[in-house]
């Protein structure tokens, strides 16, 4: 996947594996999230920062087949930059205002 920003939508899909065959997809996220599903292709918003690593177990139909399981390790870094401003000295009623930049970037963000 890569970097993306906190409050994202990723996009997650199964291809190689014919739906007919599979009785659900159990998605397990780096955030502690988990989504069990029937459906290929899932969306979900990611709102905590930090590295991620996800897996997903695939459920068949057919008992006789064991489930697989997908594991991708430390593929997901979502980032989240901080804004933070400050005024200047002195601020009066109809006088132009000064911001101070003091934000601190996100690895990866400059």
């Amino acid at each position: 996947m890569g970097s993306i920003c906190r409050n994202s939508e990723v996009h997650y899909g199964v291809v190689q594996v014919p739906s007919s065959l599979v009785r659900h997809y159990d998605w397990r996220f780096g955030d502690g999230q988990r989504i069990i599903t029937t459906e290929v292709d899932i969306r979900r918003i990611v709102t905590a920062k930090g590295l991620f690593s996800d897996s997903l177990i695939i459920v068949y139909n057919d008992p006789a087949l064991c489930p697989d399981t997908i594991i991708k390790k430390d593929h997901l870094t979502v980032m989240a930059p901080q804004a933070l401003f400050a005024t200047g000295a002195s601020t009066c009623a109809g006088q132009p205002v000064q911001f101070i930049q003091q934000s601190v970037p996100t690895q990866n963000i400059p």
